[in-house]
């Protein structure tokens, strides 16, 4: 399972309640991950980036923030369930309730 989702990704889509995210995840072989992309409320766009570890583990994705431009993140373990895992497309539940679809850009 956790091959499906080596590679890069892209969400573009409003979730956690009137934000517009556009952004990319690359999930590695090894259990590192980034993410980078804008956040946008209001008409105003806010940059970010992160970076940390990941696993799936009981149909659910965990996610170890190590580094990011958002300083409330750091140190945190995102714990998402899986709701899809297709080759081009994932789906899950963020830990505010959304569903987050990212598209496969490439392996």
């Amino acid at each position: 399972m956790s091959r499906v989702l080596v590679g890069l990704w892209e969400c573009h889509r409003e979730i956690n309640h009137g934000v517009l995210w556009k952004y990319f995840s690359e999930f590695y072989a090894d259990g590192r991950c980034r993410n980078w992309g804008t956040a946008e409320r209001d008409g105003v766009a806010n940059h970010f980036e992160n970076s940390g570890t990941w696993r799936f583990e009981g149909g659910k994705l965990f996610y170890k923030v190590e580094q990011s431009t958002i300083k409330e993140i750091i140190g945190r373990e995102l714990v998402d369930p899986l709701l899809s895992l297709q080759e081009d497309e994932v789906i899950w539940q963020n830990t505010q309730g959304d569903q987050v679809v990212l598209r496969r850009l490439k392996s």
